[in-house]
């Protein structure tokens, strides 16, 4: 009989281990061919594993399907081309606002977000061509501090560009995030980071309004948040002044994004630190950058080689630094 497994529930694989399940927006139905506790001492068969899907419409456009049926225990051979980090890519969208030229960025992923950010941008008068794996944006010529709430609402990103927007045009307007629910995840270290910084903001009951000359100055963030150190770095690269970001977060986009913005013209030191220093400039020019390889489809392919005995899989490209534990 079929059993529902809630998160941090067991199970056994044919080849004796235990692991654990976590049910993310998959509800995961574990069915054995037979019984896992076998009288003669045999190896079980692997089990069937069902994948009921929440989104179906997301996996096929079948409106017939409804499961995914995985039989395991076969090894995983082969080469696999890791994508380009959309998270990483989502804060260099954000960032090319501040450039007075285009921003080509490369090894861009084919995913929605990346559409939605896309519509995000043009909302404010930037243009946003994707052609295969490259996006150029050019926001040259902004026409709007006041990207279109729909268009924001579409994607937890989408509130990153209030910061680059205020910092370029001396006001913004933007709706409050939308996207996926993860925890809690507050804008309220962004606000107060540009407050910090000199801007007037005033948190409504659908959208945040910022405007202000901005200078720099020290910020200490009551928790790592990747979100508003990218905030902060890229609204920092335009204001009077140095500004340091302590408490910063750490991971592998905060250091894309601080690569990137060197690129045009910004002056950052301590990505991937706890302790970020920028120094504001005039102007930032237009920059190519390759988008980093993603490290969650990365470690996610790699954990399912190393669970099934035998399996030999090639990833690339891989930067084995942003694999490591912090």
């Amino acid at each position: 009989m079929s059993q529902s497994l809630s998160p941090g529930d067991l199970f056994h694989t044919s080849f004796g281990k235990r692991g654990f399940i976590r049910r993310s927006a998959l509800n995961l139905l574990c069915l054995p061919r037979r019984s896992l506790q076998s009288s003669c001492g045999r190896k079980p068969k692997p089990p069937v594993i069902l994948l009921r899907c929440a989104h179906i419409s997301q996996i096929s456009q079948s409106s017939s399907l409804e499961v995914l049926q995985i039989d395991g225990g076969r090894p995983l051979r082969g080469e696999l081309q890791i994508s380009g980090s959309k998270n990483a890519a989502l804060a260099l969208m954000a960032a090319s606002i501040l450039a007075q030229g285009p921003v080509m960025l490369t090894r861009v992923p084919s995913l929605a977000d990346i559409s939605s950010m896309c519509a995000v941008l043009r909302s404010v008068g930037a243009s946003a061509e994707l052609s295969g794996t490259d996006l150029c944006v050019d926001a040259s010529q902004l026409s709007s501090v006041q990207p279109a709430a729909i268009a924001v609402r579409a994607l937890r990103a989408g509130f990153l560009v209030l910061g680059p927007l205020l910092a370029r045009a001396g006001e913004a307007e933007v709706a409050l995030p939308g996207g996926c629910d993860i925890g809690s995840r507050p804008i309220d270290l962004h606000i107060e980071g540009l407050r910090a910084m000199g801007a007037e903001v005033a948190v409504l009951s659908d959208r945040v309004r910022a405007s202000g000359r901005l200078t720099g100055t020290a910020v200490e963030l009551a928790f790592p948040s990747v979100g508003a150190t990218e905030c902060l770095m890229m609204t920092a690269c335009l204001a009077d002044g140095e500004t340091t970001i302590r408490n910063a977060a750490r991971e592998p986009e905060v250091v894309a994004l601080a690569g990137l913005l060197a690129r045009m013209g910004g002056k950052i030191s301590g990505a991937g630190t706890g302790t970020i220093t920028v120094r504001g400039v005039a102007e930032l020019s237009g920059a190519i950058y390759e988008v980093p390889p993603d490290r969650i489809e990365a470690g996610t392919f790699a954990i399912a080689a190393a669970c099934v005995p035998g399996s030999e899989l090639l990833l690339a490209p891989v930067d084995p630094d942003h694999m490591r534990p912090a």
